[in-house]
């Protein structure tokens, strides 16, 4: 995959329930573009999150019964966009250090429906982009700052090697919905 944007910070997001299939509903995910970086401006990942101001102390407490047992959500994002986009997420994981995993990328071409998650747990984070919009978290709400590259990963989200990127990602309560609509 080419590097199709730098990371935005700054997305103001809105959730418009769409119509479900069968009993799942899809919640729409839409978004006000902010400007980008000034041109010259150091986008630069630090040396580790703990040297960016609340990266991953955003995270949830993950704690045992943080989900239902036995109550398997399976978490789908459907490309509403025109462009084929990525996705990378965020998950509770306790064999990593900060309990947080991150994995990605899966591809979407437009109108896809892509499973990305079978999982206990009521929370999550995403993150997407395409070649002209990024779905991000912002300042304002709970986010989670995680380590990406430009392949595929799958590694706890507080490891970052010499060519990752930092991506802000948005938070998701999968009590409200399982099937993410991005346009």
């Amino acid at each position: 995959m080419t590097n199709l944007l730098e990371p935005n910070t700054e997305s103001a997001f809105e959730l418009v329930e769409t119509p479900s299939r069968a009993t799942e509903s899809e919640m729409q995910v839409t978004v006000d573009w902010p400007q980008h970086e000034p041109a010259g401006a150091d986008v630069s990942p630090p040396a580790h999150p703990a040297d960016i101001e609340g990266a991953v102390s955003s995270l949830p407490v993950v704690r045992e019964g943080i989900g239902t047992k036995g109550n398997t959500r399976q978490v789908h994002f459907i490309n509403g966009h025109n462009r084929p986009l990525a996705v990378a997420v965020a998950y509770a994981n306790n064999s990593c250090t900060k309990l947080w995993a991150v994995q990605g990328w899966w591809n979407i071409a437009p109108g896809g429906d892509v499973h990305v998650l079978n999982t206990t747990n009521r929370y999550m984070f995403f993150y997407a982009e395409s070649s002209d919009r990024v779905w991000a978290g912002d300042a304002w709400e709970n986010h989670a700052d995680a380590y990406v590259t430009q392949n595929a990963f799958n590694h706890c989200i507080e490891i970052g090697t010499t060519t990752s990127r930092i991506v802000r990602m948005r938070f998701l309560d999968l009590d409200v919905n399982t099937r993410w609509r991005l346009t």
